[in-house]
C-alpha cells in the first residue's frame, strides 16, 4: 500500500515537471526579409531548446518591441565594452521576459570549390550570409540558433513576434 502511494506521488511530480517545462517554452516567429532580392523566410523558433521550423501561414501574434542595448564594433556584437558574439550586423534586438533576443548576420567570402576560387580571383567573390539568433540571459549567451547560412549578396532585415494569437 505504502509503495503504491510513492509511485503515485512520483508520477504526479513527473507530470507536473513536464507541464512546467512546456509552460517555460517560448516560441517566437522570426521573419527574415532581403531588401534587394525580395526573399522572405519565416520560422517558428523555440528559444529554450533551439529547434525551429519554417512557417508558411500568415503571422499572428504580438510583435516584439525592439531595443538598442547591443551594438556592433569591429565585427563584434558588444554590450558596453564586452564582446558578446562575432557578427557584422544586428538585424533585430529586443527583450522577451528575462531574455534578450538578438538576430545577427555575419558575411564571408566562400572559396569552397574551384568555381568560387576563380570568381574570387577575378574580383567577384561569392558572399555567404549566416544569420543567427542569440538568446541571452544576464548578458550571457544561453542559446545560439543558426537560422541559415547560404550564398546571398543581399542585406537582410528581421522582425519577431510571439507565436500565438494577437493580444
Amino acid at each position: 500500500m505504502f509503495n503504491h502511494k510513492i509511485k503515485i506521488v512520483v508520477l504526479m511530480i513527473f507530470c507536473t515537471s513536464l507541464m512546467g517545462s512546456e509552460a517555460n517554452a517560448v516560441e517566437l516567429i522570426v521573419r527574415l526579409s532581403s531588401t534587394y532580392e525580395k526573399l522572405e523566410r519565416s520560422y517558428v523558433v523555440d528559444t529554450k531548446n533551439g529547434k525551429f521550423n519554417a512557417v508558411t501561414d500568415a503571422i499572428r501574434g504580438r510583435e516584439l518591441q525592439s531595443s538598442n542595448k547591443y551594438k556592433v564594433v569591429d565585427a563584434n556584437v558588444v554590450l558596453g565594452s564586452k564582446k558578446i558574439y562575432e557578427a557584422h550586423h544586428i538585424l533585430f534586438q529586443g527583450t522577451d521576459g528575462g531574455s534578450d533576443i538578438v538576430v545577427v548576420q555575419k558575411s564571408r567570402d566562400s572559396f569552397s570549390n574551384p568555381w568560387r576560387m576563380l570568381r574570387a580571383i577575378s574580383g567577384h567573390p561569392v558572399t555567404m550570409k549566416k544569420i543567427t539568433m542569440l538568446v541571452l540571459e544576464d548578458e550571457k549567451i544561453v542559446k545560439t540558433i543558426k537560422l541559415f547560412d547560404q550564398v546571398s549578396y543581399d542585406s537582410w532585415r528581421a522582425r519577431l513576434w510571439h507565436a500565438g494569437p494577437s493580444e
